[in-house]
């Protein structure tokens, strides 16, 4: 059976051809045609490369050819890309679907009904640091203790995580991420901490202390986690005695944050999830006319979607039956860490079909390299040779097992003279960006001396370290005759230092111009002029609009138009990913200071969007942020201790139902660890469902290669480590070291 994009029915026989150069065909098999006329619900397995995402988008063009408005809902951004890909590639114009994550759509639907969802009219996917920056604000009790909990005399604030309060709403955004995830609302979290204590601890400590005695168990857990598991009957009842009043505070604070959420304009994705959950439950008439908007629900790797994906699509088509069809390979999960599950087996009732591979993957080649900078060598040579063949540098992936690796690659490869550019949620020259905004602040605030320092030393000044310390200097130092010899000396051991603002006044009315050398002072005054120009010319433009407009007048711009042909389009991208962030910021918070804006981005608050892929360069990726794109040559590299797979850290506070808190530190005299936790993660084999995890992903990263595919890495384990080797699966004893070619 084949679908012809055209008019989206199914031919018997017979290639297809593409009719028009905006319009394609594609060959479906028998197994994909099959899932075309669903009503209820489909779950298409197959491992990559079987054509799931195909088949999906040739079920979603058949919905708009209907009149039918398919949601489509994909692991990450790299998965949208390519659905619409695959769109593409059948002639199906996506513009009548709606594609995007999870959280993309849930945002859409609480911005349409913000007063019935009570949520922020502006309401959208926050970064990684939305969830701190809410508990800062939840916080403003605890930090002033005037909380009436703090009253109560049973409840003991002498604790080691309240010494450290900046690490300790740390750790609490982290847990309460995990509490929305879990969809654990503060009475739930309350009462598990509650009867946790009895789970674990007994009425005293009788309880731990036989499941401590576990010799089992206790031969399977590491050395720090045995001396936590040998804690004395009075270690436990400090440990039990601590855990209590740090539950106490927790959900104290929990109940604040879930209150200040609900107003924010920037809310995690678990957050969002679990608050448009709590929405249709508590309207069911929203609920229903969300689903009367929605054709059809179309799944893309399902096996790592949000772990509330299936509560949420349980009470839409509750409120409206429609067809499900989900697609995904259980052997793909390599988010977990993230918190995503699988989701395929949430629908038991569904009509399983199984795709074949269309294509045999190509084996996978592996080199071990003595150190990294022998690898890094390996890649540039390779990748060269490649280049050499004349294949578009686009056709070739290097990735890595996060992001920070990727930047990390992606810096030497481009030192080394490789076409290669950042991640895509990187920004390419930050540097830059960071200049740009400082030059943005001390235009709106001439005083503002720390964006100030930032911009004399950037190339719009390029001021040395002495002609910035002689503006730093009070002009009445200048008055009298002096010898400079020991004067660093002297200011480090207590002598006159300059009043603050000095600098900010020195450079608005020149009063210490003349110390400067002829070249610098030219270079302060012709900025001077500049500034006062910029800053007339941005009175009544956006913030957006001025940042455009300082990119411009500030050579910003013109550099990157000057950089080289693989890496202009990036340039432009992150700025234009940049200014979309500003009128974000700006249409939620009126009149933001630039200083407030650059806050926001760095402590990533505001998240910004993924960059799009840019022809003539490799691309530096993590494995997840190119979940579904397929390279013709891929190379998996940094498989080395500690990298790949990555350092197991295990949350310091996270929750159980059954067993309630658990706090990794001791607070007790003794180990690194608390008995509970000890216990708790060698019960549940935590480390090794992260290691299972990270053999997948490794294997997943190969499979994006569809002509070569090779693993690379560096060194060996430490022998405790031995089972750790990713590497090593690879390895056959007539394939030694390799030598670049």
């Amino acid at each position: 059976m084949r679908w012809h994009a055209a008019n989206g029915r199914l031919k018997g026989s017979g290639p297809l051809r593409a009719s028009q150069a905006s319009r394609s065909s594609v060959r479906l098999t028998q197994a994909q045609a099959e899932i075309l006329g669903t009503k209820e619900v489909a779950i298409l397995v197959g491992p990559p490369g079987s054509g799931k995402t195909t088949a999906l988008a040739a079920f979603a063009a058949g919905c708009v050819e209907r009149g039918e408005r398919p949601v489509v809902v994909v692991s990450h951004d790299s998965s949208k890309a390519a659905f619409l890909q695959a769109c593409e590639s059948i002639g199906c114009d996506a513009a009548s679907m709606s594609v995007g994550t999870l959280c993309d759509h849930v945002v859409s639907w609480m911005r349409a009904e913000y007063v019935c969802a009570q949520a922020n009219p502006l309401v959208s996917v926050g970064g990684a640091g939305a969830t701190r920056a809410i508990v800062a604000r939840a916080a403003a009790g605890l930090l002033d203790m005037s909380w009436p909990l703090f009253a109560r005399s049973d409840v003991n604030l002498d604790l080691p995580y309240l010494a450290r309060p900046v690490t300790f709403l740390d750790e609490a955004a982290s847990l309460f991420r995990l509490l929305r995830r879990s969809r654990v609302t503060v009475l739930e979290f309350e009462e598990g901490c509650a009867r946790g204590l009895g789970a674990f601890y007994g009425e005293q400590t009788e309880r731990a202390s036989a499941l401590l005695a576990d010799r089992a168990l206790y031969s399977t857990a590491s050395r720090r986690a045995k001396d936590a598991m040998r804690a004395s009957p009075n270690a436990l009842a400090r440990q039990r005695r601590a855990e209590r009043d740090v539950a106490a505070i927790l959900v104290q604070l929990y109940g604040e944050y879930v209150r200040q959420a609900r107003g924010s304009a920037w809310r995690s994705p678990e957050d969002l999830i679990d608050g448009a959950i709590e929405w249709f439950d508590a309207d069911p008439a929203a609920c229903e006319r969300v689903a009367r908007s929605i054709g059809a629900l179309i799944v893309d790797d399902a096996e790592d979607a949000e772990p509330s994906l299936a509560a949420l699509i349980t009470r839409v088509r509750a409120a409206r039956p429609m067809p499900l069809l989900l697609a995904g390979w259980e052997g793909a999960r390599i988010d977990g860490l993230a918190g995503r599950r699988s989701a395929l087996a949430a629908f038991p009732d569904g009509r399983r079909v199984t795709l074949a591979p269309q294509s045999v993957p190509p084996p996978a080649q592996s080199h071990r390299f003595e150190n990294e900078a022998a690898e890094i060598a390996w890649l540039d040579e390779a990748i060269r040779s490649l280049l050499g063949q004349g294949l578009p540098a686009e056709t070739i992936a290097v990735l890595t097992r996060d992001a920070d690796a990727a930047a990390h690659y992606a810096r030497a490869l481009g030192a080394a003279g490789v076409p290669a550019l950042m991640p895509s949620s990187r920004i390419e020259r930050p540097i830059e960006m960071s200049d740009l905004f400082a030059l943005a602040a001390v235009v709106e605030d001439p005083l503002d001396q720390a964006h100030l320092l930032r911009v004399l030393g950037s190339p719009l000044c390029s001021l040395s370290d002495a002609s910035i310390r002689a503006m730093c200097r009070e002009p009445a130092e200048r008055q009298q005759l002096r010898l400079e010899i020991g004067e660093e000396l002297a200011l480090r051991s207590g002598g006159t230092r300059p009043a603050p603002g000095t600098l900010a006044r020195n450079m608005l009315d020149g009063s210490v111009d003349a110390s400067l050398s002829e070249a610098a002072r030219a270079s302060v005054r012709t900025l001077r002029e500049d500034l006062k120009r910029w800053r007339a010319a941005c009175v009544d433009k956006t913030q957006a609009e001025r940042l455009v407009f300082l990119a411009r007048a500030g050579g910003f711009i013109e550099r990157w138009h000057g950089a080289a042909s693989f890496e202009r389009p990036r340039l432009i991208t992150d700025f234009s990913r940049t200014v979309a962030a500003v009128v974000q910021i700006e249409a939620a918070q009126r009149a933001s200071p630039f200083a407030e804006i650059e806050t926001l981005l760095d402590e990533e608050v505001v998240r910004l969007e993924a960059a799009r892929p840019t022809a003539g360069a490799v691309c530096v990726e993590s494995i997840v942020g190119c979940k579904g794109q397929r390279f013709d040559h891929v190379f998996v590299s940094g498989v080395a201790h500690e990298r790949f797979p990555r350092i197991y850290t295990s949350h310091s506070l996270a929750f159980s139902r059954t067993y309630g808190l658990i706090v990794r530190e001791n607070v007790a005299a003794g180990s690194s660890q608390t008995a509970k936790f000890a216990w708790y993660y060698a019960r549940f084999g935590a480390k090794s469902l992260y290691l299972d995890e990270e053999r997948r992903a490794l294997a997943y990263g190969l499979t994006r290669g569809t002509r070569s595919a090779t693993v690379t890495g560096f060194g060996q384990p430490p022998r405790w480590a031995r089972d750790q080797d990713l590497l090593a699966a690879f390895e056959t004893a007539s394939q030694p070291e390799a030598t670049p070619a």
